[in-house]
């Protein structure tokens, strides 16, 4: 990736659950690390051949690397804008320097 392309900081975030007072579950999203990275609408060709199951992705999101591990169902956050994973990141090259990540935006209140 050239250092160049990465221009925005996006927040991984992840789903917990506690109990209120009442005993009730609430359900809420901590944050669990910042990546630096680039958003890239998937657009024409990308977009058309995708294989069936990766169809609904509308964004590839290519972020600097991190040790801390980003699970499928964690959510990108930049600003009010929320991405969520279509498939378990990818290690590009297996070097260690670079993720991407195949994300569907969120549109309207889809999303806790």
């Amino acid at each position: 990736m050239r250092l160049g392309g990465v221009k925005l900081r996006i927040m991984v975030q992840r789903m917990s659950t506690t109990q209120d007072s009442f005993g009730q579950q609430v359900r809420s999203w901590d944050d669990v690390c910042p990546l630096m990275c680039s958003v890239n609408p998937v657009t024409g060709k990308n977009y058309y051949s995708a294989s069936a199951e990766r169809a609904d992705v509308t964004h590839e999101i290519r972020a600097l690397w991190t040790e801390t591990a980003i699970l499928p169902n964690d959510r990108l956050v930049n600003g009010s804008r929320i991405f969520r994973l279509k498939s378990p990141p990818i290690n590009v090259g297996e070097r260690n320097s670079e993720l991407l990540l195949m994300c569907t935006e969120v549109i309207g209140t889809d999303e806790d």
